[in-house]
């Protein structure tokens, strides 16, 4: 049995180490695995966000095995496991894989390693035959494989390794075609990747089974992947189904005003999302939609009320999370929609000047966020590079200059310290503290 071959085309956000290092330590975990044994009797929990996947890991008692030191790293183990496993000692493979799984059980290493020693390990029993006690064991180790790629596809998947994760959901449909985990993660994954027949053909085959067919987020989406190709009657029959499932999802409310809208049935569309606000009257995105159908019935006054209701909305969260630069992005939408509702009421000749004196703020206030998106951008590229760049001073200049942009005067003025303890004499840093200690005096 052949290992997936995993693509390192994507890049690692959560570490900042890039795709192709992740994939070549995932395929090395893979590549010279053999067997495992009998399941482990104690288990750990899966990681967070590991989309429910059941991970047979133990703390394994690797006393007695060759090679083994209790003070090995997670990657160390990874390594002697497999070797072990290559070797035909498959037994104390098997430990030492799964003591590294326990110890670390979002490593993407670990987890394919011992997900393709569980399908090796059955591919081992059957050979050996045995009738239906070794039938009934290989499907135990490839229950096992399965609950450990799940776990593997969803850390894959929150790293943006999304051509990883993409291998591993398949692998599990290999042996199980039904899965609906592995189903729903292609489906997204596919949706994602701008694979929009596929994603929809995965989302019928999700939403097809007993676990799918009770799931009103999965029929939401579907229908959202219709409505971005104009299928709104399509997508309004998922809208339904997942309304019937959970009445009241503001999102489903969401989704049925806009293929209402897209139906050219305004009234409809208007009353749906009226419906979305008074579910959750926090959430910015419903009063945006209400900005955009008054806008599309050319209502400015109103579009404009609602525009700036989502404004402050979407600002009070970004209180709450201000490195959120999907918030920051959504903010930005919503004053090109105020601006463009200013608009129309200047251009119908219903404004007086409070209404010019609003749209001159309104495009200010825009051009604020643009410039504060733009330098968190840079800030996340600047501090992504850190880690393996810690001594530079070229890109401590730029990120003391980035932190003090931002408003992030302390962080600016560490930066710079430490950029003078490498480099006594750099007069970026000098200039810059000097100008921070001038800016804050009285």
């Amino acid at each position: 049995m052949g290992q997936p071959a995993l693509n390192g085309s994507v890049m690692n956000s959560a570490s900042g180490r890039s795709a192709r290092t992740c994939a070549l330590l995932v395929l090395s975990g893979l590549a010279t695995l053999a067997a495992v044994g009998d399941a482990p009797a104690q288990t750990t929990k899966p990681s967070a966000g590991a989309a429910g996947a059941h991970v047979e890991a133990t703390a394994s008692n690797v006393e007695g095995v060759s090679d083994i030191k209790p003070d090995m790293t997670v990657d160390q183990l990874v390594a002697a496991g497999s070797a072990a496993v290559a070797g035909g000692r498959l037994e104390e493979g098997r430990k030492v894989l799964l003591a590294a799984v326990a110890r670390d059980g979002r490593n993407l290493p670990a987890l394919s390693a011992l997900a393709f020693a569980y399908e090796r390990s059955a591919e081992q029993v059957r050979g050996e035959g045995g009738g239906f006690q070794a039938t009934a064991q290989a499907d135990r180790f490839i229950d096992q494989a399965v609950d450990v790629y799940l776990t593997a596809g969803a850390v894959a998947t929150e790293q943006e390794l999304v051509g990883v994760a993409e291998q591993f959901f398949n692998r599990i449909l290999l042996h199980r075609p039904g899965n609906a985990k592995a189903l729903l993660g292609l489906a997204r994954i596919y949706s994602r990747t701008e694979r929009r027949i596929q994603a929809i053909d995965r989302y019928k085959d999700y939403l097809a089974s007993t676990e799918g067919s009770r799931d009103a987020r999965g029929y939401l989406e579907l229908g959202e992947l219709y409505l971005d190709g104009t299928l709104w009657r399509l997508a309004m029959d998922q809208f339904l189904r997942a309304q019937s499932l959970q009445p009241g999802d503001a999102d489903v409310d969401m989704g049925l005003a806009r293929a209402h809208w897209k139906g050219d049935r305004m009234a409809e569309a208007m009353e749906y999302a009226k419906s979305a606000c008074g579910k959750a009257p926090e959430r910015a995105k419903y009063p945006h939609l209400l900005a955009e159908l008054h806008l599309a019935q050319r209502n400015g006054e109103q579009a404009g009320i609602e525009a700036l209701r989502a404004i402050e909305l979407a600002r009070k969260a970004l209180q709450g999370a201000p490195e959120n630069l999907s918030l920051l992005q959504d903010i930005g939408r919503y004053y090109d929609t105020y601006e463009k509702a200013l608009g129309l009421v200047l251009n119908e000749g219903k404004a007086d000047l409070g209404v010019r004196v609003d749209l001159a703020r309104a495009v200010q206030e825009h051009a604020a966020v643009g410039q504060q998106l733009a330098l968190r951008r840079a800030l996340k590229i600047l501090t992504d590079a850190l880690p393996a760049n810690q001594d530079n001073a070229r890109l401590l200049e730029e990120l003391a200059a980035v932190r003090r942009a931002l408003g992030m005067t302390q962080e600016a003025r560490e930066t710079c310290l430490r950029l003078l303890g490498i480099d006594p004499g750099n007069a970026v840093a000098a200039r810059m503290l000097k100008e921070m200690e001038t800016a804050g005096k009285p």
